[in-house]
This record gives C-alpha cells, sequence and structure tokens, in this order.
C-alpha cells in the first residue's frame, strides 16, 4: 500500500483479502511486530525509497488516541529518516 503513494498508511486501513497481504502480517505477527501500525513512504532525491514504519500492540480506541497525538511528530520525522 506504501510504495505506490505518498502518504502515510494506516494498516487498519490495509485491503487484506488477498493471500500475500495477510502473509505479510502473518510474518509481521511472528516477529512481535504490533497489530496496529503507521508507515510513512519516504523518497530521496536519487529515487531511494523507504518505509518509515510505527506500531504498537494497543486496542483500536488507544491506537486511534495514540496515532491523534503522534500523527504531527511523525510526519517532521519522516523527513529527517533519508
Amino acid at each position: 500500500a506504501g510504495l505506490g503513494g505518498i502518504l502515510p498508511v494506516d494498516w487498519a486501513d490495509v485491503d487484506r483479502s488477498q493471500r500475500v497481504v495477510q502473509r505479510f502480517f502473518s510474518e509481521a505477527q511472528d516477529f512481535d511486530i504490533g497489530h496496529q501500525g503507521l508507515s510513512f513512504p519516504i523518497r530521496g532525491r536519487m529515487n531511494e525509497f523507504a518505509l518509515f514504519s510505527v506500531t504498537s500492540n494497543v486496542s483500536d480506541k488507544e491506537w486511534q488516541d495514540i496515532r491523534k497525538q503522534l500523527m504531527p511528530q511523525l510526519k517532521l520525522a519522516e523527513k529527517y529518516v533519508l
């Protein structure tokens, strides 16, 4: 979902109907990566590409509160990643 865009992707909005996406999130759980997450596509001047992701295992309600509070700081932080 983050490969083609420039906006942050909330994992809750990702279509998980495809088998490859289901496998991706299943493997993430195997590595104890949180089930809630935001990924920020980052593009460099020389066509570099990265995803800066933040995850958590909090409830849906807690995630919405955290996301709302952190979004401005995370958008700023993504500018300094590359």
